[in-house]
């Protein structure tokens, strides 16, 4: 496995560990008996796999038939799934030790659905995969929903559109999402045979696999020599045996991202999700395979894990699903929250902070800092809660290195992770895949994953007196960025209005 400075040191796995110091001042223990009167609740409009199978059915029979898809038609939430197995992967060993070994193990389909398929070194070799795998099988399928301004080709021109050409010209079936029309498509999740799904913040893109500058050395070798050093990076193996680089630069993507590798009952429902937006999308599947549709790309279910999970899918134009399930997630924290998150734009995400923090909630919250943000107005967005969150007691920490990640733990035992952010295209205008799950020892892993990100060499700690010297050029910027996505960017006033996907346990009596 390939580590990094911001991998965290132990086996990528859901299994529990021991932490060398924790950092809480509850134990796992003292917050599970808190804990454990709450459990994952279902929405009232909360479909079954069986049922999403069913309405998946039938929008793909409309589309066949030439009929549009209605958007509001589709599955929002999901009933809660158990027996789920779940393992968190970090930056480059999420794709090498997890994502391309079950591409390559496919048998029968793969369904991506992609911010940023964008053409670039590490898109390409997926491509390649893909296509190998579609020339070993013709009957191989293989589906792919991109977003065409994520994925550097607006209205289907630019960097990304001769990969998109050369997958379409190996028989492989391409969707692109234009966002002006119908949103951003921001899931990242990728379906293995109906039977195992990838979903996170990392894209099929350079910077979440490497650094630009091991890239560019890698080109710069000879033929034979690069043929050689690109087979051991996209393997997981160790490169530096091929070139002299620090180890920063060697081992740790540009861009820190996380994802989860899932199985279980909860892969029917995000391959129901895949397929009815595909059919929205104008994607088509034929007669012949809607015959064994259910068969084939929802085989048996198998329950490997001890994993509860709570799906909900976002869609443009919704009742804002992530912002619902994010803020269910938050408003349960009885003990403690830890948090990581690119973006912290949205007031009613800031509000449900302050309110943790102010009930007694330990809350500490990791984001990215000025010099370490892809888009610097962003930080000035992010920092417009950043006085009243430090007023309220939280614990603030910004990464020195850009974080794309998107993971909560509350009380030692829930875990929040989403392909989305709490700001106004996830908040809005967005596809994006939301997972709340109940699961102490995947807790544990996600903490110590975020822990990293409190750490001195990793990130700095923001204080009151900090902001209170910051010049009157960076306040100016702060307002004005603020007042213009309120303009571009407003979200609607929803009041803090969650759907308790987290909820105290009935009594036996009234849930006999």
């Amino acid at each position: 496995m390939i580590m990094s400075a911001s991998t965290h040191p132990y086996p990528v796995s859901n299994r529990p560990f021991t932490l060398a110091s924790p950092t809480s001042t509850s134990s796992p223990a003292e917050a599970a008996k808190v804990s454990d009167d709450f459990e994952l609740k279902n929405a009232a409009q909360a479909a079954s796999a069986n049922t999403m199978m069913g309405r998946a059915e039938r929008v793909l029979v409309e589309r066949m038939r030439g009929k549009d898809v209605d958007l509001n038609s589709l599955t929002t939430y999901a009933t809660v799934t158990h027996g789920n197995e779940v393992t968190q992967g970090l930056d480059r060993a999420y794709f090498t030790e997890m994502m391309l070994p079950a591409i390559r193990a496919a048998k029968d389909s793969v369904h991506i659905a992609m911010l940023a398929m964008d053409g670039g070194r590490f898109p390409n070799h997926v491509a390649d995969l893909l296509i190998e795998k579609k020339k070993a099988n013709p009957d191989f399928k293989v589906r792919i929903i991109a977003d065409d301004v994520g994925s550097a080709m607006p209205f289907g021109f630019g960097k990304g559109s001769s990969m998109i050409e050369r997958l379409r010209d190996a028989g492989i079936e391409v969707e692109l999402n234009l966002m002006a029309r119908d949103g951003l498509e921001h899931r990242k999740v990728v379906i293995i045979d109906g039977e195992t799904a990838f979903f996170g913040g990392a894209c099929l893109s350079d910077p979440y696999f490497a650094s630009d500058d091991l890239f560019k050395a890698l080109d710069a070798l000879p033929t034979s020599k690069r043929v050689r050093a690109y087979d051991a990076l996209w393997n997981g193996r160790d490169v530096s045996g091929f070139v002299n680089l620090p180890a920063s630069k060697l081992e740790t993507p540009d861009w820190q991202d996380y994802g989860v590798q899932v199985t279980g009952p909860a892969v029917h429902q995000l391959q129901a999700n895949f397929f009815e937006t595909w059919a929205f999308q104008g994607g088509h599947v034929s007669e012949d395979d809607l015959k064994s549709f259910r068969s084939r790309y929802f085989p048996a279910a198998k329950a490997p894990g001890d994993v509860s999970m709570n799906l909900s899918f976002a869609m443009p134009g919704g009742p804002s699903e992530l912002r619902r399930s994010l803020l269910s997630t938050l408003n349960a924290a009885t003990q403690t929250v830890d948090i990581e998150m690119a973006y912290i734009f949205e007031d009613d995400f800031i509000e449900a902070l302050v309110n943790a923090a102010k009930r007694g909630v330990k809350v500490r919250l990791v984001t990215n800092s000025l010099e370490g943000i892809d888009l610097f107005f962003s930080w000035h967005l992010n920092r417009q809660g950043y006085e009243r969150l430090l007023n309220a007691g939280v614990e603030l920490f910004e990464t020195k290195q850009y974080t794309h990640r998107k993971q909560v733990v509350v009380d030692d035992r829930f875990v929040y992770v989403s392909t989305g952010n709490p700001e106004f295209n996830s908040w809005e205008r967005g596809f994006d895949i939301n997972a709340i799950m109940d699961s102490p020892s995947l807790a544990e892993v996600v903490t110590r994953s975020i822990e990293t990100g409190v750490e001195p060499e990793r990130a700095a700690l923001v204080t009151l007196e900090e902001l209170g010297n910051e010049s009157l050029w960076i306040r100016f910027q702060t307002w004005l960025y603020g007042l213009l996505a309120g303009i571009f960017m407003k979200s609607k006033d929803h009041h803090q209005e969650t759907l308790g996907l987290l909820g105290p346990k009935l009594s036996p009596a009234v849930n006999p």
